[in-house]
């Protein structure tokens, strides 16, 4: 899973010269696809925003297919969970979109500016997706469990 994701050190594998293999986010290590997606301090604090979000506490894990398969909530049923879900990508795309935006236009690594855009990403998601959605973006940021529930 991500594994033919282009991080540096990806890059690197394929032959492609580049002038560091530095993490685009936080500068500390190479940039492999388990440091830019979960132990960079800055995807650490995205992830640890979420989890303060829905007021989890959630094991960490550094590999793709771990984390994906234990990012649940107890709180949600089977079809609140798959939604719940979607969080998990939107993060995941979230940071990469970011890391393409301070590589290609210089802009600042910013976790909370990650965080927000994920949170949008999965409110227009439902709101195109289901006709049951009727809670704003700010009820969905105030209290996504709830919200969740009662599309589900």
């Amino acid at each position: 899973m991500l594994k033919g994701v282009p991080t540096k050190v990806n890059l690197r594998r394929r032959r492609v010269l580049l002038n560091n293999y530095g993490c685009a986010l936080c500068g500390e290590q190479e940039e492999s696809v388990s440091h830019l997606f979960f132990d960079c301090k800055v995807a650490s604090k995205v992830w640890n925003m979420c989890n303060n979000w829905v007021k989890i506490l959630n094991v960490h894990y550094n590999q793709p297919y771990e984390s994906f398969l234990h990012f649940h909530v107890l709180e949600l049923n089977h079809k609140g969970n798959d939604i719940w879900k979607g969080v998990w990508v939107a993060i995941m795309w979230s940071i990469w979109k970011h890391r393409n935006n301070v590589v290609f236009s210089n802009a600042i690594s910013d976790a909370e500016e990650i965080f927000c855009m994920a949170q949008l990403r999965v409110w227009a998601w439902m709101k195109h997706k289901s006709t049951k959605v009727s809670f704003s973006f700010s009820d969905w940021c105030m209290c996504p469990i709830h919200c969740i529930r009662s599309i589900t």
